[in-house]
């Protein structure tokens, strides 16, 4: 056999015996019939995905439709939905809802401090003046706050152009710079200890803050590790179905640190001044539908020394059942992508269908490891979805990572069991 013989042979024999074993081989079934598992063919989707991937990123931002109803199909895996950053942090209008009864546009905010503040608030805004909406207070010396309406979270006449509903208001002053959040109306007081989530005293509350950027904006679309998101579709049974569904579900989302500052007052109590740090995003899509989450935990955190971090696990079931996300931030531009977690949700609350009170996990970020200690000091729970779809823990939590103090929320979601038919 001569030297271009033999080197056509060993070129050949891999993908020959690869595709042999692909062919006389079966799929794992799925981990607990939910969390799909490496199986055949899952090399070559891999390299499928990632190349594409690579070459939508390469490909920018989309140039024609700057609206949801037109891009949102053509949007996601490595393209942008708007070239613009004024146009990504402004309320977004909702499509027609006889066509997409199921579009969202959501904003979250949250902030934590060394001496005990928690702040969490969001609306997300759906069809027919409907909204999900969400807000805690923890404060020392006073206890946990909640809106009256909390664990439930659905409110009517949301406004229809912008985050404002039942006396909470979330505005974009300047687009990835700034904030306004005002609250004022009612909220109960709740037994944390009990873990009491639906009596209480009601207090009435007003709140001024005003979020301002501490880092740089991660955008889920474009950032995301290529690798992992290979990992992530190439486990899953592909199909037209299964591209249309990845299509027809993608919502836009970014996410950014900063500080928020303002005065909190209490019936009943001095006004505060309070300064925390948190991370806040945006999301939007033609369709959320919270029935097909099975769960997710998200971390936000940060640190003493001025790192933020998200870590967090995702699973849609036949959709992106292994989802890995993540980032490490630090003040000014600097962004590095998570590219492995040991986080495993099937042995971290999945028995339970709770938050744990304490649990460890690492990640790497560029070639940094992070490994994390979690304690969760109060979880309150909420519904989400028209009909409670999903059950939502909100983990006002201290951390360690790598030495150092953190703070921050872990947010817990699980397909609710028990939800209203």
């Amino acid at each position: 056999m001569g030297i271009l013989s033999t080197i056509a042979f060993f070129l050949v024999l891999p993908p020959v015996l690869y595709i042999l074993n692909s062919f006389l081989t079966s799929d794992p079934e799925p981990i607990l019939g939910t969390y799909s598992q490496r199986g055949r063919w899952f090399g070559l989707k891999y390299w499928i995905f990632y190349l594409m991937f690579r070459l939508r990123k390469r490909q920018g931002a989309a140039k024609k439709g700057k609206t949801l109803e037109s891009q949102q199909g053509a949007v996601g895996y490595g393209m942008a939905l708007f070239e613009k950053v004024e146009d990504m942090d402004k309320a977004q209008p909702l499509p027609p809802a006889y066509f997409f009864p199921k579009a969202v546009d959501a904003v979250y905010f949250n902030g934590s401090n060394k001496d005990g503040v928690y702040v969490v608030t969001a609306i997300a805004r759906r069809q027919n003046q409907m909204a999900n909406v969400l807000t805690y207070l923890v404060l020392p010396g006073i206890g946990v706050l909640q809106l009256p309406d909390n664990p439930g979270t659905l409110l009517e006449d949301c406004d229809p152009d912008k985050h404002s509903v039942g006396g909470l208001c979330i505005e974009s002053v300047k687009p990835m710079k700034e904030w306004k959040i005002s609250y004022h109306g009612k909220m109960r007081l709740v037994d944390a200890k009990k873990q009491d989530w639906t009596n209480g005293k009601l207090l009435e509350v007003n709140m001024e803050l005003r979020w301002t950027a501490l880092t740089t904006y991660f955008d889920f679309d474009t950032d995301l590790d290529a690798s992992l998101m290979a990992d992530t579709i190439a486990r899953e049974k592909w199909s037209k179905q299964f591209f249309d569904e990845l299509k027809r579900s993608h919502q836009t989302h970014h996410e950014q640190f900063g500080k928020m500052t303002g005065a909190v007052e209490v019936e009943g109590h001095a006004k505060q001044e309070i300064v925390v740090v948190g991370m806040r995003d945006h999301s939007y899509g033609n369709y959320r539908d919270w029935n097909e989450i099975h769960r997710y935990a998200i971390h936000m955190l940060h640190l003493e020394d001025g790192t933020c971090i998200h870590a967090g696990k995702i699973c849609y079931p036949g959709r992106l059942s292994c989802l890995t996300t993540g980032y490490v931030m630090r003040p000014g531009d600097y962004k590095v992508t998570l590219t492995h977690s040991t986080f495993d949700m099937v042995s971290t609350g999945e028995d339970t269908w709770k938050i744990p009170d304490q649990y460890k996990f690492s990640f790497v970020c560029g070639r940094e490891r992070f490994d994390c200690e979690v304690k969760v000091k109060v979880a309150p729970m909420f519904y989400m979805g028209k009909d409670r779809e999903a059950k939502l823990y909100e983990g006002f939590v201290d951390v360690i990572v790598n030495g150092k103090k953190g703070w921050g929320i872990a947010e817990y979601c699980y397909h609710n069991r028990e939800k209203k038919t």
